[in-house]
Order: structure tokens, then C-alpha cells, then sequence
């Protein structure tokens, strides 16, 4: 690998690409970014990218908010479990990227199957799984972690040139 990519003294691979074959709805979650983990967790912040592999035609994806909203009322649907009622939902197609900046919340819905190239991190915050109680929500950190801007859209637009 040396040859390749040259030499290093990083301890770890900077970025990570996963496959994920998104069946059902995965967790509501966000990341903290770079400043936000080295305080929170000792630990590097995380941004991903999503680039939609397959799609049905339900599939859904979580990314942000459908509207500009008062950070108190956000932060009580966090606290309720009525968060995704706040979220902007895309109808995402074979082909399509999504940009994921640290601190945006964010689930992939059913019917996916996404190339996610992200930085390597391990810190995730989950706000809401859909009813299952099987895994701890971290309602706190991620309290502390989101950007409650809006942002009007994450989908990012790509043609592709022919060589």
C-alpha cells in the first residue's frame, strides 16, 4: 500500500466507504464535527457523502430540515421522539449524491442501497429509531452537536462528461 498511496504517520485511513443495503429505516442520527469531537469524544468529527447505488420507488432518505424552525422547538421533538416530523424527505434515484456535513441530522429510509465514503469516525448520536428500543438514543450529545440552520437542499447535482 505504501506504493500507492505513499507514506504516512497517521494511525488510521482518513476516510471510510461502506455499502449499506438499507431494508428498513435506519436510526435518526448526526455527527459533531471536528471541534465538537476532539472536545466531546477524543475523537474525529464525521461528514459523509452518499451516493445512491439503487433505489426503489419508495425509498426515502432524512436530510435536514423541511423548513426553518425555532432551535427550542427542534430541540423538544428531539426530547418528545416527534423529530422526524421536522425533516425534510427526498424521493432519492439510481445515480444521485447527497452531501452530509457534520452536525446535519440525517437517515437513510427503506428500499436503499448507498455508497457512504465518510470520514473515519466512530461517533455517532442517535435521536430516533423508529420505535425500536433495542438501542440508546443519545439525546444530549446530539442536542449539542446539530446545526439547526436550514439548508435548502443536500442533493448535490453532478452530469456526467464523456471522455
Amino acid at each position: 500500500p505504501k506504493d500507492l498511496i505513499g507514506k504516512s504517520d497517521a494511525k488510521e485511513f482518513p476516510i471510510l466507504i461502506k455499502f449499506l443495503d438499507a431494508n428498513v429505516p435506519l436510526s435518526i442520527q448526526v455527527h459533531p464535527n471536528e471541534e465538537l469531537a476532539q472536545k466531546m469524544e477524543n475523537s474525529h468529527g464525521k461528514t459523509e457523502m452518499w451516493y445512491i447505488v439503487e433505489a426503489t420507488d419508495k425509498a426515502e432518505i432524512y436530510l435536514g430540515w423541511k423548513e426553518e424552525y425555532p432551535k427550542e422547538e427542534l430541540i423538544k421533538a428531539y426530547k418528545t421522539g416527534n423529530i422526524k416530523d421536522y425533516l425534510k424527505v427526498y424521493k432519492p434515484k439510481k445515480g444521485e449524491f447527497y452531501f452530509v456535513p457534520a452536525g446535519s441530522i440525517h437517515a437513510l429510509g427503506g428500499g436503499l442501497i448507498v455508497a457512504e465514503i465518510q470520514q473515519t469516525s466512530d461517533v455517532t448520536y442517535r435521536i430516533y429509531d423508529w420505535g425500536r428500543t433495542d438501542r440508546e438514543l443519545h439525546i444530549p450529545q446530539a442536542i449539542e452537536v446539530t446545526n439547526y440552520a436550514f439548508k435548502d437542499d443536500f442533493k448535490l447535482d453532478y452530469k456526467q462528461n464523456k471522455n
